[in-house]
């Protein structure tokens, strides 16, 4: 578990920076608020920023899984001590 882990935090943090680099925010002029944000690719497509949250989810749900995996660690080697 300790290295799915791993990985899971890897590949979230390579999905945050990759949707740094690779995206780009573009303001509406047509929006009279100002509250609407394009996102779009290198290619000029409009699209969602998906991979820059899966990467945060991943990222969580990484180092919740690195951190059970030590204390389930530390318990297990605990109880054998007794």
């Amino acid at each position: 578990m300790k290295n799915v882990s791993v990985f899971m935090v890897i590949v979230g943090l390579l999905l945050i920076i990759g949707g740094l680099f690779f995206y780009k925010h573009v303001d509406n002029a047509v929006d009279s608020g100002g509250s609407m944000e394009i996102t779009t690719t290198p290619g000029g497509a409009w699209t969602v920023k998906i991979p820059m949250f899966a990467g945060g989810v991943m990222l969580l749900l990484g180092c919740i899984f690195y951190y059970v995996a030590i204390q389930k660690k530390t318990n297990d080697t605990a109880i054998h001590r007794i």
